[in-house]
């Protein structure tokens, strides 16, 4: 489904609708010169009544912002899902023997994975660097 309107253009079409109502045309009347049906006009009128245009521009954009962050917690749930436990937050590598990953991403925790579906389902390449009896610790 593609939006027609920006929302400026909502609260400018529903501002046009209430002089048009003010004057005394009936709501099917002032839908029909909008070029809108009566129920996008209600539903418009419940969300964007009373706005200005910059309160609309306001709107849309925290409910960008709100849409990425959702995306980003779902992310991380997925993440603690399949691997059992978030990413490692410090800096500091989780064991401090090292071996022969001294440096890698093994040595700092990030290979800790164990679910090919998972990185198959983010679209990454599975590499098992790790010998079978190491990642399943």
């Amino acid at each position: 489904m593609q939006k027609r309107h920006g929302a400026e253009q909502i609260v400018a079409m529903l501002r046009q609708a209430d002089v048009a109502l003010g004057k005394g045309e009936k709501v099917p009347e002032v839908c029909k010169q909008l070029g809108i049906s009566e129920q996008t006009y209600y539903r418009w009128r419940t969300k964007y009544g009373g706005m200005d245009p910059q309160m609309a521009r306001q709107l849309q954009e925290l409910q960008k912002e709100n849409a990425r962050l959702k995306r980003l917690v779902a992310d991380q749930a997925l993440i603690i899902r399949f691997c059992g436990r978030p990413p490692a937050q410090t800096g500091k590598p989780r064991s401090a023997g090292g071996g022969p990953w001294k440096g890698s991403a093994v040595a700092w925790g990030h290979n800790r994975c164990q679910s090919v579906a998972f990185a198959e389902h983010w679209g990454s390449r599975v590499r098992r660097s790790v010998p079978s009896s190491e990642a399943r610790r």
